[in-house]
């Protein structure tokens, strides 16, 4: 926006100072302003006139863009969202089938030779100490 500023602020004064150029040069009075300004007008009516049907028909390109393009894309989201949920479940139950079937054994087993440790300890009254004490 800065840098279009000064092309802006040129072309205003330009339009300016030939509106004057012609008021001055071809001065009838008040007539011939209000001829320019309706000119003006009608030219600024035909220029928003074509912008607008060109915004209208970039809006229509772009609801016809989103029906075949946009549509696609979200049903495959939502497919690739159901598998992702099956793949969740499958995950959770496999952890669970592992917690429950492979580390509770596991771990009993450690728990069971500790005790054997702690008893074998206990009983030859043993800190587990590998040389004699002085």
């Amino acid at each position: 926006m800065k840098k279009a500023l000064p092309f802006i602020l040129a072309g205003g004064l330009l339009v300016l100072l030939i509106i004057v150029g012609i008021l001055l040069y071809h001065w009838d009075g008040l007539q011939q302003l209000r001829d320019l300004a309706i000119i003006f007008l009608a030219g600024l009516f035909v220029v928003t006139v074509l912008l607008l049907a060109a915004m209208v028909g970039i809006f229509a390109y772009v609801s016809l863009l989103m029906k075949d393009k946009l549509i696609p894309v979200l049903e495959e989201l939502t497919r690739t969202a159901g598998e992702l949920t099956q793949t969740a479940q499958r995950v959770k139950g496999t952890t669970e089938f592992v917690s429950e079937q492979v580390a509770t054994p596991i771990i009993g087993l450690a728990k069971n030779l500790a005790r054997m440790r702690a008893m074998a300890k206990a009983a030859t009254n043993r800190d587990g100490e590998s040389g004699p004490t002085v």
